[in-house]
C-alpha cells in the first residue's frame, strides 16, 4: 500500500480545508505539541459503513486510562486512514470514534444554499454508537504492524 499521511492530498476535494481543520483540532487538543508524553506508533486500516468504504469522514484515536496524552486522528479517504508517526496512536487502549466530517463544498447555511438552487452535501450519517457514544476500542502495539478494520452498520 503506497504511504499516506494522516491529511490526504486530493486534488478538487477541499483537503487543504480538511488538514487545516484537523491539524487545528489537533493542536488545539495537545496533539503534536513536541512533548515526550507516552509512546506512539502508526496505524491504519480501513472503515466500509454497510459494505460500502466510507467517505468524508474521520477516525479519532482516544487513549484509556490516566495517559495524559491526547486524542489523535486522520482523514477517511475511499475507505482507508493511516494515523502517520508523527501524530500516532497513543500504545495502549483507545476508544475509537469514526464522524462524520463536512464534503469540500460544505455549506454552513443550506437556506442560502438552497436560495441558490444548489443543496448542501449529504454527509454519512454515521450512528452515534461509532462515534460520540463509541465503545469501539482496539489495543495499539509497539514493533507491529497496527491494521484496524471497522466494519461499521446503520442497523
Amino acid at each position: 500500500m503506497a504511504s499516506r499521511s494522516a491529511i490526504h492530498e486530493h486534488p478538487g476535494r477541499g483537503s487543504n480545508r480538511l488538514a487545516a481543520a484537523v491539524m487545528a483540532c489537533l493542536l488545539v487538543m495537545g496533539g503534536g505539541c513536541g512533548d515526550s508524553g507516552p509512546a506512539r506508533v502508526t496505524a491504519h486500516g480501513s472503515v466500509s459503513l454497510d459494505g460500502r468504504p466510507l467517505e468524508n469522514a474521520v477516525i479519532m484515536f482516544i487513549p484509556v486510562g490516566p495517559t495524559g496524552a491526547k486524542k489523535t486522528g486522520a482523514e477517511i479517504v475511499h475507505g482507508q486512514y493511516r494515523v502517520v508517526p508523527e501524530l500516532g496512536v497513543v500504545v495502549g487502549v483507545n476508544r475509537v470514534e469514526v464522524a462524520p466530517y463536512p464534503a469540500p463544498s460544505f455549506s454552513p447555511s443550506a437556506d442560502v444554499a438552497a436560495s441558490h438552487g444548489k443543496r448542501p452535501p449529504v454527509l454519512a450519517e454515521i450512528p452515534a454508537k461509532y462515534n460520540e457514544q463509541s465503545e469501539l476500542t482496539v489495543e495499539a502495539k509497539p514493533g507491529v504492524d497496527n491494521v484496524f478494520n471497522f466494519t461499521l452498520t446503520t442497523r
